[in-house]
């Protein structure tokens, strides 16, 4: 009888022992995040010769140099050129335009979309 009651506690024992040394996972909170976007779209207007780079409703119209003209259609130019305009946009000077005085063909680089536009300088 002994030999069982020393049995049960040992069996207790253990059990308690290893309940408490199991570490218990902390709550799981799920914190949502606001959904971000940000899209820009680049086109080349062979006509004028420069950049059409459009953001939702806006299109940024860049003069590209002549190396970057006799680059622009290979996979690596136009690569280059749309990372310097990347890197130049957010602190680039510009000037508000009408679409009336703009060339046609770059209007179309634009796309529809675009009713704001700025010419890069």
């Amino acid at each position: 009888m002994m030999l069982a009651w020393t049995s049960l506690l040992l069996l207790i024992a253990c059990t308690w022992y290893s309940e408490a040394a199991t570490t218990m996972m902390p709550m799981m909170t799920t914190h949502h995040d606001r959904y971000e976007s940000e899209s820009f779209s680049f086109q080349f207007d062979g006509v004028t010769g420069m950049l059409a780079v459009r953001s939702l409703n806006k299109c940024y119209i860049w003069q590209i140099t002549s190396t970057e003209h006799q680059q622009i259609h290979t996979d690596d130019g136009l690569r280059n050129v749309e990372i310097r305009v990347l890197k130049e946009i957010e602190n680039a000077y510009f000037t508000v335009v009408p679409k009336a005085i703009l060339h046609p063909s770059i209007v179309g680089a634009c796309t529809r979309l675009a009713n704001h536009y700025y010419l890069v300088h």
